[in-house]
């Protein structure tokens, strides 16, 4: 992505809610992070140009994407082929038969599966993996 062209629609659609969340949480003043780190990641949240905004948050990321010079481009999380998806673990009761995933993760095409395997996690974490994994499929 260009930063030198206006800020797409889908992306400044979700800045003005990121804008209104640091703005509500500098309100509050109440920041028990270590160094006040809370409240700088704030002040740099409510920047007034989309633009600015997106490099304040990319310099802060580097792992998924990066800067380089006005563009921002994927990081050491994308790879260059797609991702094979890992090998299921089967149980002997199974008798062999391999089951996938009932639902489909969005990703973009050629991230780390560590991503996903970060968002199982976390859904395992909040007792959620049972209900997602049984509920209704996701479409792509």
């Amino acid at each position: 992505m260009s930063l030198d062209a206006a800020v797409p629609e889908l992306i400044a659609d979700k800045i003005v809610p990121l804008q209104k969340h640091a703005r509500t949480f500098l309100d509050d003043n109440y920041d028990p992070s270590p160094a006040k780190e809370a409240t700088r990641f704030c002040l740099e949240c409510i920047e007034p140009s989309g633009t600015r905004l997106l490099e304040k948050l990319v310099s802060r990321d580097g792992h998924v994407l990066h800067q380089r010079g006005s563009e921002i481009l994927p990081s050491v999380a994308f790879q260059g082929n797609p991702v094979k998806p890992p090998v299921a673990a089967r149980s002997p009761e199974e008798d062999g038969a391999e089951t996938g995933l009932a639902q489909v993760i969005p990703l973009p095409e050629g991230i780390s599966h560590r991503v996903r395997n970060l968002f199982l996690l976390n859904l395992d974490l909040h007792g959620e993996l049972d209900h997602w994994l049984n509920g209704p499929a996701l479409q792509p």
